[in-house]
């Protein structure tokens, strides 16, 4: 369907409305500012004064600016002087004229506009191609190349409701968004049972264009949801190397039935494929990057290791280092008195294996967590077989991003405190649980071994979960922590301190705390307890 808009008399409006055929559309306007309401093919002055003719022509001119909107003029015969031309896409024609010629003139301007919009689109793909080559062939990251790929795209399909999705470890991501720049877009995972348009492009490896969605029945569910965002058509489009399927282009519009020239369906399938072949290579190239960044940081890590262990072989401490998923990177020979049954197994191993299941995710978080000149002391069991487990005290150091060192004390003698600790509790533990006072004890490395009824009630921990954590966790701050031990350690006790405890919804509660330490019948210190209450 083409648009006219028309500025002149009412007869020869009506002359030309006659003359048309039914696929053209004429609209009479009054003024520039309508015009700028208008989505028009052509435009048609009728004005018999030549100076205001000539004027507003110029206006109207500069406001299509370079657009491939041609005007035609209707002259009156009197007038001796010609207008002047402003574009080689506009014509003339002089009064009087049979309606005929008008038609031709009307159509030979449609022609040449619809001509013109196709070598200015054949124009525009070339340089998109050349883009998009250029894009790929940049320094760029392929996501980065992919979101300015995605506006490039949007230009051409004239909406920016369009995104590209990729599939990595068999998720749907959204990768780019038209409406959204590199640096401030969030990957997205997407449930592909919410999408089964794109699924089904996924499936069938096909282009599927949804001209109506009200009419798609796999839409259905989501019809509140998309009517509410406005959206009438979908277009997806696959992107596929080689028969693997990498991901898709959607392109949503704000309207039913988006008309599509063949020439814009082949070249978005150009662009897919384009896309797809620089995926393909970008995602290699990361893989080998990864892999040289992988070697030359376990090579880093050996020489550092190195250094870093011989000093440790005249202490003989038994050290090992692992990332942070738990993988052994390197271990010295004192080691071997710990996990001699394992120790010709260690390399590569996962460290975590060796932990109990109940200990094991909260040791990996700490772990993950550690910052520099930080370290994390636990003491536990070291299960080296179905049947053999030792006692060990562990000290977890943070050594470069994403690896810890862990130096291990073969620590009997705390192993006979724990037990001591374990039997006092028992002997007093109804006592405390019916106790009105809060009360918490913890051993020597802060584990907590008592949190009775009131302390759960203050607090929100259960016991099993209270006996899950270290002290210091039960303060907003290490700070706080610290300061509380320092004066317990320095003193043997301390009344009537007024500090705070956070609880398991993160609240920051006002206590107040006597404490005193714990002590063996060697008069050992073995741990701390405390009384607390709110005020």
């Amino acid at each position: 369907m083409n648009r006219i808009c028309y500025i002149g008399s009412r007869e020869l409006f009506i002359t030309t409305k006659k003359i048309l055929n039914k696929n053209i559309v004429i609209k009479k306007i009054l003024s520039l500012e309508e015009l700028k309401n208008e989505k028009l093919d052509l435009l048609i002055f009728s004005i018999k004064k030549y100076k205001e003719l000539s004027n507003l022509s110029l206006e109207y001119r500069e406001y299509l600016g370079l657009t491939n909107i041609p005007i035609l003029y209707v002259l009156d015969n009197n007038s001796n002087k010609k207008i002047k031309l402003l574009s080689s896409l506009d014509d003339y024609i002089i009064k009087p004229f049979f309606p005929k010629n008008l038609k031709i003139r009307i159509n030979a301007r449609l022609e040449v506009k619809y001509l013109s919009d196709k070598l200015r689109y054949a124009i525009t793909e070339q340089m998109s191609l050349l883009d998009l080559s250029e894009i790929f062939s940049s320094n760029f990251s392929y996501k980065k190349s992919l979101s300015i790929l995605s506006k490039k795209l949007s230009k051409i399909f004239k909406t920016d409701l369009l995104s590209i999705l990729i599939i990595e470890d068999d998720i749907f991501k959204v990768v780019a968004d038209a409406r959204i720049d590199y640096e401030s877009f969030k990957e997205i995972n997407l449930d592909p049972e919410k999408y089964p348009e794109v699924q089904e492009a996924l499936d069938t490896k096909k282009i599927i264009y949804i001209d109506n969605v009200k009419k798609y029945k796999k839409l259905e569910h989501f019809e509140k949801y998309i009517s509410k965002k406005g959206i009438k058509s979908i277009l997806i489009l696959p992107i596929i190397y080689q028969d693997e399927v990498l991901g898709a282009i959607s392109v949503k519009f704000l309207k039913s039935k988006y008309k599509f020239y063949k020439n814009i369906i082949n070249y978005s399938m150009i662009i897919t494929n384009t896309t797809a072949l620089a995926l393909k290579n970008a995602k290699s190239l990361e893989s080998v990057q990864l892999e040289n960044e992988n070697l030359i940081k376990y090579k880093e890590l050996a020489k550092f290791s190195h250094l870093y262990t011989e000093a440790l072989k005249k202490a003989g401490i038994p050290t090992l280092i692992i990332e942070n998923n738990g993988t052994i990177v390197y271990f010295n020979n004192h080691i071997e008195k710990i996990v001699s049954n394992i120790y010709h197994k260690l390399h590569n191993m996962n460290f975590f294996n060796l932990i109990p299941l109940e200990k094991r995710e909260r040791l990996k978080e700490k772990i993950k967590n550690l910052k520099a000149n930080e370290h994390y002391y636990h003491v536990g069991n070291l299960k080296l077989s179905e049947n053999k487990s030792i006692w060990i005290g562990m000290t977890i150091r943070y050594f470069k991003q994403n690896n810890s060192i862990i130096e291990f004390d073969f620590i009997e003698k705390y192993k006979k405190e724990q037990k001591f600790l374990e039997n006092e509790i028992k002997i007093y533990k109804n006592i405390i649980d019916m106790s009105d006072s809060a009360y918490v004890a913890c051993d020597n490395f802060g584990n907590i071994k008592i949190f009775n009824q009131k302390a759960q009630k203050i607090l929100g921990y259960s016991e099993e979960e209270a006996k899950q954590l270290n002290i210091i966790e039960l303060y907003p701050s290490t700070e706080k922590s610290h300061e509380v031990n320092r004066l317990v350690y320095i003193n043997g006790r301390i009344k009537k301190f007024k500090t705070l405890y956070l609880s398991k919804f993160k609240n920051k509660i006002k206590i107040e705390l006597d404490a005193l330490l714990i002590y063996n019948e060697k008069k050992e210190k073995i741990g701390m307890a405390a009384i607390f209450k709110t005020y």
